[in-house]
């Protein structure tokens, strides 16, 4: 103690009114971790092959290279499968209905909906040159489209279901209770930043904050330039 009674470290308030007020560190998101993984109780493991993969130059699969890759995929017991855009082409469309109707235990993208988005400066300077309150906007409106939609996606998707058109009328409140019905058609939504180890992590957590609140069933934390090294 000093000879007026103000206490020397870290403290909230003022000592005599003179002197700088001393405040305790706010916790920051770029501090190490001791325990990396105890609050990760549920991973998947998502594989790009089928997606990302032919993205490479000079990549080409056949079809049956794709019924190959995901067979052996689904053997080593990947949760979740990425596949190009069936909109890309018509070869794209009927592949994407070929490996739906395989009878796998992993998920595709055909079974959900995956939403994509750059966040690092560099894409956000080169790619799309929007902001990321820009981003975080146009995020909440697509989530929030598909949410409102889902169950009229369902009907085109699955029309000769019984009791979908039933639930297609149903409020969104109604359609994301889950029904047996809806969860047994297993559509969910991913979001996922691109290029998310070269964002800046407060941009990440605030983005990531917001659209968990706006219902996603899931988060993506893509590695799009393969700059990250996982240590285990």
């Amino acid at each position: 103690m000093t000879s007026n009674g103000a206490a020397h470290g870290p403290m909230n308030g003022t000592t005599n009114g003179i002197h700088a007020v001393q405040r305790l560190p706010k916790s920051s998101p770029y501090q190490s971790c001791q325990d990396c993984f105890s609050n990760v109780a549920n991973y998947k493991i998502i594989d790009s092959t089928l997606r990302e993969g032919e993205q490479f130059s000079q990549a080409y699969f056949s079809s049956e290279d794709k019924i190959k890759i995901v067979k052996a995929l689904d053997s080593f017991g990947v949760d979740y499968i990425e596949l190009t855009n069936p909109c890309s082409s018509p070869q794209s469309f009927e592949d994407c209905k070929r490996i739906a109707s395989l009878d796998l235990k992993v998920e595709t993208g055909v079974d959900g909906v995956n939403l994509v988005i750059g966040t690092s400066s560099f894409l956000r300077e080169f790619s799309h040159g929007k902001s990321l309150e820009m981003i975080q906007k146009t995020a909440l409106e697509v989530i929030a489209y598909v949410k409102r939609s889902v169950a009229q996606l369902i009907s085109m998707l699955y029309p000769n279901i019984p009791g979908l058109k039933a639930l297609a009328s149903h409020t969104l409140q109604k359609a994301f209770e889950l029904t047996p019905l809806f969860s047994s058609q297993g559509v969910e939504v991913r979001f996922s930043s691109e290029d998310s180890f070269r964002s800046d992590l407060v941009d990440l957590l605030s983005l990531y904050k917001a659209v968990d609140k706006a219902g996603v069933h899931r988060i993506g934390i893509a590695d799009t330039v393969f700059v990250f090294t996982v240590f285990l």
